[in-house]
């Protein structure tokens, strides 16, 4: 073998290790470029999520500034049934004149017809 065939040799050899490391390199690129496509797309998932969790932590609020807290329910209720009972306590009592009254007429009626006839 001559020094014309061996720097011929190293020579292909040489450009055989270019192809392969360049190759190397594409697919290397493609990995990388795939891996950088996928976190794009997972941070604009995250994104999507956090909006729609911010959203809805907004609803909740601003829904809870619509609710009346139990302590002020209870104490509304108390005071509404208070009243309550002093309303039904009223009409009971009208009630009951309204029937006195109805019978001090009736009574007053038939001595009225006894007096004439008699």
């Amino acid at each position: 073998m001559s020094d014309y065939e061996t720097i011929r040799e190293v020579s292909l050899g040489i450009s055989h290790l270019r192809e392969l490391i360049g190759e190397h390199e594409r697919r290397d690129e493609l990995r990388h470029k795939g891996e950088h496509d996928a976190l794009a797309i997972a941070a604009l998932n995250i994104d999507h999520r956090l909006g729609v969790m911010n959203e809805f932590r907004e609803q909740l609020t601003l829904e809870r500034g619509m609710y009346v807290t139990r302590e002020l329910h209870d104490k509304l209720q108390a005071e509404a049934d208070k009243r309550l009972k002093i309303l039904e306590g009223t009409k009971s009592n009208l009630e009951g004149r309204m029937w006195v009254l109805g019978a001090v007429v009736i009574i007053l009626n038939v001595l009225f017809v006894f007096l004439r006839r008699g």
